[in-house]
């Protein structure tokens, strides 16, 4: 979805790049791959910290509005956890261990896929953080919704905290955090 976004709005940009880099907000992702496309080259683990060029906003939101729908539309009719996600979350639970999610999505689709697991309304999960719930929606590989997490949770310590990922900017969030564990 990414990717046909960024080919539907003429943002030249290899699946691969984009594939590397799920996991970040997607607006600023756009703004630097726009920004890449241009000749402007900085370290994507960095993203939450570079400048980004204004200019790049408009194109990047139209981009990210045509995301946004097509993952609605997607996790909607397809989403599904990894299996035994669910099995791990009651195990986690029956132990006395808060669970929070957190995404480089926005709220919409964060509610999509909410809605349609049943992690929330079900008492799995006690909270799920998505990057508006920071100021300028700074997402990973920046440690704030860890943070804003933590705050929700009532955990005192980070180091009584374990970041579970499956991208490159969970683990660097996790290790920008100083949780306990990054797995």
């Amino acid at each position: 979805c990414l990717h046909r976004a960024a080919q539907d709005v003429g943002v030249d940009a290899s699946l691969d790049l984009i594939s590397r880099n799920i996991g970040t907000n997607k607006i600023h992702l756009y703004q630097y791959l726009i920004e890449l496309s241009r000749g402007r080259a900085e370290n994507l683990e960095d993203l939450e910290a570079i400048s980004l060029d204004p200019s790049t906003l408009e194109l990047s939101m139209e981009a990210f509005r045509l995301y946004e729908q097509y993952m609605i539309d997607h996790y909607r009719q397809h989403a599904a956890e990894v299996p035994g996600t669910s099995d791990v979350f009651r195990w986690l639970k029956e132990r006395g261990i808060k669970i929070a999610t957190d995404t480089g999505f926005h709220r919409n689709v964060n509610q999509a896929i909410m809605d349609h697991t049943g992690w929330v309304t079900e008492g799995l999960v006690d909270t799920a953080v998505d990057v508006q719930h920071i100021p300028g929606d700074r997402g990973r590989p920046a440690p704030f919704m860890i943070f804003h997490a933590m705050r929700e949770l009532n955990v005192q310590s980070v180091r009584r905290v374990i970041k579970v990922g499956d991208q490159p900017a969970d683990m660097m969030e996790g290790i920008n955090a100083g949780c306990a564990g990054v797995i």
